[in-house]
């Protein structure tokens, strides 16, 4: 059996729009409504946690392409067959989406799941059902118990059969029955021992047995490296200064009386961009509170390059739905702001998240990784394979009505050691 929260990755490896996206979005919502904390992922960035009690319980790859795998997501697969030999993960899915699709031959021992035929309401139950009990995948013959190689000259089931060993086993035993039977006679001849020496010894033997061994707790490094920086070290800059030069239009306001910044947006299916035009950041920390009480969807935008029209952006909505989407010209272009162009890199539902409440997003950016926390705790992971310095932003979307979102207590951490500031001055 699964026990209740416990956490589901999903990873796939074709693009967004695929049958196998739709299918790990609506296994997301499926195991989501069965108690799971469930991420997907694509192929690329897929990566397993590394604190226990983080750590993800099951993995289920969902696989509709012949193609080679990238060398990450077979070493990702590795890590998960050795925490399912030791126990420590329940168990790894491989699901197929397209006929005659065969897995590598590194996975060939995975149990396999074929969601290729009929509509895919048709799959989700027995994908459940078949996380039900976990079976360990053969990756090596198991080791053997004995310290030493076994031969077959030497193997137990022969040396029990040799007449000298089994004499000397008999005269071992005689000995130790001697022995017990030697002590036993010398404590019946003193019956009487110091009563002050017997209550000692007990009161040592309790508190052996009481004594509290300490033992280590281990800290999640994700929580860490936020402590580290975030709670730790002053900002290098904090609200929305002039000098960084943030937009200032009817659809990106800022407010010197509350100190507040507004996007908005009226269009549906767009989102707005709300640029700090003098900023460049590559290795940085970015917090933001965010108040979603008029709107569908805000969050923050980083790494922009404006040339390139590249750029990340992370995004919380009333669906209680984090999202991280990476817009690039050549694959992913997001020339129209429209929130269903771009390459979804990472969604998460937080259900534990209230949406009419204040929300604080903080993006922890450090050369490739990308860290994600959502008032305080660690979300997801993403990877930039080609981090660049570019500007923050921020944004608001529309999904189904008019948003207005308002942001307040914006700070940034520059962690770019040789990086000038006169982009601040």
């Amino acid at each position: 059996m699964i026990r209740k929260n416990a956490r589901v990755l999903i990873s796939y490896n074709d693009s967004s729009q695929s049958h196998g996206y739709n299918l790990a979005r609506q296994l997301m919502s499926y195991l989501h409504g069965q108690g799971l904390e469930v991420e997907i992922r694509d192929y690329g960035n897929s990566r397993l946690d590394a604190g226990p009690e983080f750590a993800y319980q099951w993995l289920i790859l969902i696989h509709s392409s012949e193609a080679r795998p990238s060398e990450h997501i077979f070493a990702t697969v590795n890590i998960a067959l050795r925490r399912v030999l030791e126990r420590s993960m329940q168990g790894i899915l491989a699901v197929t989406t397209a006929a005659a699709t065969n897995l590598p031959e590194q996975w060939a021992t995975l149990r396999k799941y074929d969601a290729s035929t009929q509509n895919i309401d048709h799959h989700l139950g027995h994908i459940w059902q078949m996380m039900q009990y976990a079976k360990i995948p053969y990756v090596q013959p198991p080791k053997s118990r004995w310290p030493f190689p076994l031969s077959p000259s030497v193997a137990p089931h022969n040396w029990r059969r040799s007449p000298l060993l089994l004499q000397l086993t008999t005269l071992l035993l005689l000995v130790v029955i001697l022995i017990s039977a030697v002590t036993f006679i010398w404590y019946r001849g003193f019956p009487f021992t110091s009563a002050q020496s017997t209550i000692a010894s007990r009161q040592t033997a309790t508190a052996l047995a009481t004594k509290k061994i300490a033992t280590p707790v281990q800290i999640d490094p994700h929580q860490q490296e936020y402590s580290n920086i975030i709670t730790s070290q002053q900002p290098t800059s904090s609200g929305f200064p002039d000098s960084q030069q943030w937009v200032k239009t009817d659809t990106c306001a800022f407010h010197a009386t509350d100190k507040t910044y507004q996007a908005k947006i009226n269009t549906l299916g767009l989102y707005t961009k709300c640029m700090a035009k003098n900023t460049s950041y590559k290795n940085f920390a970015y917090q933001v509170t965010i108040n979603l009480s008029q709107g569908d969807a805000g969050g923050l935008i980083f790494r922009f390059q404006e040339k390139e029209q590249t750029y990340y952006r992370v995004s919380f909505s009333n669906q209680k739905i984090l999202v991280a989407s990476l817009c690039q010209p050549s694959q992913a272009s997001c020339a129209d702001n429209n929130i269903a162009e771009g390459q979804l890199v990472s969604d998460l539902i937080l259900d534990s998240i209230d949406p009419t409440e204040h929300i604080m997003l903080t993006v922890i950016a450090q050369d490739k990784t990308v860290d994600i926390f959502v008032n305080g705790k660690f979300a997801m992971t993403l990877q930039d394979n080609a981090p660049a310095f570019g500007q923050i932003g921020l944004y608001a979307a529309e999904i189904n009505n008019p948003t207005t979102v308002t942001f307040s207590d914006l700070k940034v951490w520059s962690l770019d050691p040789q990086q000038s500031e006169w982009f601040l001055s």
